[in-house]
């Protein structure tokens, strides 16, 4: 599991009110995806969206379409999120969006 650091953009100070979290990369050991896992810390939050930049860009929206799909709190501390369209080795940098502000986390592979 990659450990990563939490950025609070110069221009986004706005990230810097999201909710604590972490965040983990893992490697989807039958297709080589990536599997972002986000552990809730503290205050109650929802995901609403996985922003992946560099070679592989694309927005993971979370459905909402179920209650509390995507929510995170003391009773489900984290969720695993499989972004099917990128490899392991292309997912580099997110943004995590939340009902409560969006965050960036970097990994190094």
């Amino acid at each position: 599991m990659k450990k990563i650091l939490v950025l609070c953009s110069v221009l986004g100070l706005a990230a810097c009110g999201a909710p604590e979290m972490a965040v983990s990369k893992r490697q989807n050991p039958y297709y080589g995806t990536a599997v972002i896992f986000i552990q809730g810390q503290g205050e109650e939050f929802a995901v609403k969206s996985i922003k992946v930049h560099g070679s592989c860009n694309l927005t993971y929206n979370v459905v909402n379409s179920v209650e509390g799909l995507g929510k995170l709190s003391g009773e489900l501390p984290e969720r695993e999120y499989y972004i099917n369209k990128c490899k392991y080795s292309q997912v580099r940098k997110i943004t995590v969006i939340t009902n409560k502000g969006s965050s960036d986390f970097t990994f190094s592979n």
